[in-house]
């Protein structure tokens, strides 16, 4: 999936704070961190009112398991699009 993907599910600066969370906790130095832990609460806590109040009235078929998965996935291509060089260098 791209980044293109997700338009029309949330838009493109909602996919930018989503992916800064979640580079946040998903390539933290330490993942058991106080910082790591806060920035995944946060992304979840967010990623749950966005699919219940944007995703689920407009894309009834798609689940909530579904949407976070392609959701860490944009997250992935924006970070590779937006930060190549840090992000290939945390990504190793």
């Amino acid at each position: 999936m791209s980044e293109s993907d997700s338009e029309g599910i949330i838009s493109k600066s909602q996919l930018a704070e989503f992916a800064e969370l979640f580079e946040r906790f998903e390539f933290a130095d330490d993942p058991r961190s106080q910082q790591a832990c806060e920035a995944e609460r946060m992304f979840n806590a967010k990623a749950e009112i966005a699919f219940r109040e944007q995703v689920q009235p407009k894309f009834v078929s798609l689940s909530e398991s579904d949407f976070n998965a392609g959701l860490k996935s944009w997250c992935r291509d924006w970070l590779n699009k937006n930060k190549p060089l840090h992000f290939k260098k945390r990504n190793r």
